[in-house]
């Protein structure tokens, strides 16, 4: 939940109910509803176009990423274990790959808009 609340019945047990505050979540099924847990910053900034990657692997952001654009998007192997700390905009990644350079040794092949690889400099 990042607005509002909800409260979870269970069918097994319908007299007990969890409550969700803006800024939990919880998982749940037919038969129990877990804890509530707060929300990390980096789902609340993902619901507002952005990625926040905190010492991710490099092949890890590049496959966050991937879901967000079009065509084929790869990590050379010889990159993928660098480290990455920023926030990225997620509606142009574009912008997010040229970052990447910025602070890595790497740089961005384009064959076409469609088929990119982030690979060593």
């Amino acid at each position: 939940m990042l607005e509002g609340a909800i409260e979870i019945h269970s069918e097994h047990a319908i007299n007990t109910a969890i409550r969700i505050d803006a800024g939990q979540y919880t998982t749940f099924s037919v038969k129990q509803v877990m804890s509530p847990v707060t929300v990390q910053e980096s789902a609340a900034a993902w619901s507002k176009g952005m990625l926040v990657a905190e010492n991710m692997r490099v092949a890890d952001f590049v496959a966050e990423l991937r879901r967000y654009r079009p065509g084929l998007l790869r990590c050379d192997p010889a990159v993928a274990d660098l480290r990455v700390t920023d926030v990225f905009p997620l509606h142009d990644t574009d912008p997010a790959l040229l970052n990447l350079t910025l602070g890595l040794p790497v740089r961005i092949i384009y064959r076409t808009r469609y088929w990119v690889t982030v690979q060593a400099q």
